[in-house]
């Protein structure tokens, strides 16, 4: 049974869970001596051999905190991808007060809500909407817009999600930061189309480039600009998460098909058009030849 179960947990187990399973101290204690355990943590051991993969160390640290505790902060975001290990240090969360420091464990202790936790590859850890609550508090400002937009563009940034992470966390350091992270990367979500729209058509004025038709209908479906002489469509696009996946992957067919049809379409995001007008300018004189 333990072999099962160290089978699962990528080769640890903790002493609580042999305890468990029937398995007397002294049982314990002789499996340390002999080999068949090899001590991790205290209380926390790997299965017949120190062999372990980053899950089973990350697994290993989170059965130190007990049953509540999952992987957070910056480990949550190297078990994810999305940073690279900053150390040796695994981070946890445990809503549990513990007095004894243990070395290459950092534990934090805050309330974990049940929309806090979810599991990665059978380790316990924090969503990644807590996670960016967590790391806000610790880590430099300037890197968050950066993460946040690496989470993004891996579909794994939920905003409704993350809204009510920040709601959770009110008070807690970091939060303003985070909130301002995420207000730079897109509009209000009550700014409406017309208005990109808007600014979109007083730039292109500025700039002297021909001025398209708004939201006229082309063929099979309205677009958002329309170049008719050029045959170019230029669509904008807002904070997609607001308005779902099926939305979104509706709006790629339709640029597919007037593609087909012999039309040009750029698709334009409001982060560009706010961090990159330049770029997004030089598309389009491209595409209009002008």
């Amino acid at each position: 049974m333990a072999a099962d179960l160290a089978g699962r947990q990528h080769g640890v187990l903790a002493a609580s869970q042999l305890i468990d399973l029937g398995l007397g101290r002294s049982t314990i204690s002789r499996w340390s001596r002999t080999g068949l355990l090899h001590r991790l943590y205290p209380g926390v051991y790997a299965f017949g051999h120190r062999s372990l993969r980053r899950e089973g160390l990350q697994m290993a640290a989170v059965l130190t905190g007990g049953p509540a505790s999952h992987l957070s902060h910056r480990a949550a975001l190297l078990a994810r991808g999305l940073r690279p290990s900053a150390g040796s240090t695994f981070e946890i969360t445990t809503p549990l007060q513990r007095s004894r420091r243990i070395a290459g464990i950092k534990a934090y202790h805050h309330p974990l809500h049940p929309d806090d936790c979810t599991h990665l590859d059978g380790v316990r850890i924090t969503a990644v909407a807590r996670t960016f609550v967590d790391v806000a508090g610790v880590l430099p400002a300037a890197e968050l817009p950066v993460l946040l937009e690496r989470a993004d563009d891996r579909g794994m940034l939920d905003r409704r999600a993350l809204d009510a992470a920040i709601v959770r966390g009110k008070g807690r350091r970091g939060i303003r930061e985070l909130k301002a992270a995420l207000a730079d990367m897109d509009p209000d979500p009550a700014f409406v189309r017309s208005e990109f729209e808007r600014r979109m058509r007083a730039l292109l004025r500025r700039e002297g480039l021909p001025i398209p038709d708004s939201n006229p209908w082309v063929e099979i479906a309205e677009v958002d600009l329309m170049w008719s002489q050029q045959r170019v469509a230029v669509e904008l696009d807002g904070y997609e998460h607001h308005r779902g996946r099926v939305a979104f992957e509706r709006d790629h067919e339709r640029s597919l098909e007037l593609e087909a049809r012999g039309y040009r379409v750029l698709r334009v995001s409001w982060r560009q058009f706010t961090r990159e007008p330049d770029r997004v300018l030089a598309a389009l004189r491209t595409v209009l030849a002008v």
